[in-house]
């Protein structure tokens, strides 16, 4: 598929950001686990290959965990979008259509060095408040695994601030959940990197509250079922989390009110 056969248009957009849009939750769960089972084997073995992906590039000494922050965990996420776009569009699984977040590596590497900006500010402020030292301590934990001492002191330090850190973490996260629908934005209408921030945070403002609950619960389903099935779940799970979200932004930007007769999506209306 070309890319404009992803695109859609900013009408039924605007009308929710205008009007607001009703919180369907159970919806959005149970179309996950549909949008899934309908190309279960593709899911699992495009899930599969991600994994593999970044794992092999995570090894590459000097780059590989920022190639895997730039650009190429958000291409490969936005792939399960694509996949499951392309199924609705044609009735056929077509495997090569996972790979298609690829044709958007530009706006998607400038949203992943705003997303590492991100995390360097969240980072330096959880330094500010329980001090430098567990960054330290969580950085040479990463670049020494195996090491059962730097493990044993890092899990010490962390044991002693839990509390805090659970608040922060779920403050944190409250506040940058939204980011991980801007690469859909880039995808679907036609956004750059920033217009598909602010259309995240500006259609997320809505429903922020029951957004974030959702995604949250989300998570923890696909967290506790991977730990349950020692983690082979998860090729299963994942898909069906990544389902979820995107069933929730299909319907928070009205793109399931669309046909196919609907203008594309001009990616310099919005906003403006």
């Amino acid at each position: 598929m070309e890319n404009q056969d992803y695109l859609h248009s900013n009408t039924a957009l605007e009308n929710n950001l205008a009007n607001g849009w009703d919180f369907k939750f159970g919806d959005y769960l149970s179309r996950g686990f549909e949008h899934t089972n309908k190309q279960a084997g593709p899911f699992i073995g495009y899930t599969v290959l991600c994994v593999i992906i970044a794992l092999v590039v995570g090894l590459i000494p000097i780059g590989g965990t920022l190639i895997n922050s730039l650009f190429l965990t958000n291409c490969l996420m936005i792939g399960f979008a694509l996949g499951t776009k392309h199924f609705q569009k044609t009735g056929i699984s077509d495997f090569n259509s996972f790979w298609e977040g690829f044709k958007f590596i530009g706006p998607i590497a400038i949203l992943g060095l705003i997303v590492i900006v991100a995390t360097i500010v969240s980072f330096s402020l959880v330094g500010l408040i329980i001090g430098f030292s567990f960054i330290g301590d969580f950085i040479a934990l990463q670049q020494n695994p195996g090491n059962q001492e730097i493990a044993r002191t890092f899990f010490l330090n962390l044991s002693e601030h839990v509390p805090t850190l659970t608040i922060l973490a779920l403050l944190l996260g409250f506040l940058t959940f939204p980011l991980a629908f801007a690469p859909f934005f880039i995808a679907f209408y036609n956004k750059d990197a920033i217009k598909s921030i602010e259309a995240s945070y500006k259609i997320i403002s809505k429903n922020w509250a029951l957004a974030y609950i959702f995604y949250l619960i989300a998570t923890l389903i696909m967290a506790i079922g991977g730990a349950i099935t020692c983690g082979l779940g998860l090729i299963y799970l994942f898909p069906a989390y990544r389902n979820m979200l995107f069933a929730m932004f299909e319907d928070m930007t009205g793109m399931n009110q669309e046909n196919d007769t609907t203008p594309l999506a001009n990616p310099g209306a919005f906003g403006e």
